[in-house]
């Protein structure tokens, strides 16, 4: 009966195409780290060997561009709202451009997920990675591709969003007069420049660390 079930569980997948494509697409954190690795210089030489792709691509740069220039008067109307939180104007152009950021990032997401598709579906034919867990994928394609693992940028992100959090949490409440709605507005905006830090700015630092690092001396 043990033989049986040891066989069993050893005959088990850890992975597959179709789950790792389901936990990119529900899971906000390996999202973004498989973000990162779309983005990677050989990742895209890769890719765009396919027109379909290199134009999934080239939409991809778009809306991040765009959703770069809507995230700064948006940060503007954050900050004239922790002054005048009473201006109702300020409040109808804040809500009319987070509409717009969040629409570009779904965008990114659908064009991302078209890309990522593709790369999973080339990578599993090329490589068995069924007796492989998300964590030691992630490995693969950061050793492979020469980009930061998943496991290290979880790491990084759960720190950075903790401390930032702390941060605008104890200046709200101990250091800014205590006012329910200026709080809330600061917790919003820390959780709104961690999404465009997280989306655009981490994005081209990491790509412009892996350009240098790729240069012939």
């Amino acid at each position: 009966m043990n033989n049986i079930i040891n066989k069993n569980f050893l005959n088990i997948d850890l992975s597959s195409p179709k789950a790792l494509k389901e936990t990119i697409k529900n899971d906000s954190d390996v999202f973004f780290w498989f973000l990162v690795l779309i983005l990677n210089d050989r990742v895209r030489e890769k890719l765009e060997s396919s027109q379909g792709i290199k134009r999934k691509y080239k939409k991809l740069f778009t809306y991040i561009n765009i959703l770069f220039l809507i995230s700064i008067p948006s940060l503007f109307s954050c900050a004239r709202l922790y002054i005048f939180h009473e201006s109702l104007r300020t409040w109808i152009f804040l809500c009319l451009l987070l509409s717009l950021y969040f629409f570009f990032k779904k965008q990114i997401r659908v064009a991302l997920l078209t890309i990522v598709n593709e790369f999973i579906d080339t990578a599993y034919k090329e490589r068995s990675f069924e007796n492989l867990s998300l964590y030691q994928i992630g490995e693969f394609f950061a050793s492979e591709y020469k980009t930061i693992s998943l496991v290290e940028f979880l790491n990084k992100r759960l720190s950075l969003q903790a401390t930032v959090l702390f941060i605008a949490f104890f200046f709200a409440t101990f250091i800014h007069p205590i006012n329910f709605i200026t709080t809330v507005l600061i917790m919003a905006a820390a959780l709104f420049i961690l999404d465009i830090y997280f989306t655009i700015i981490h994005i081209w630092v990491l790509q412009f660390k892996t350009n240098n690092l790729q240069r012939p001396e």
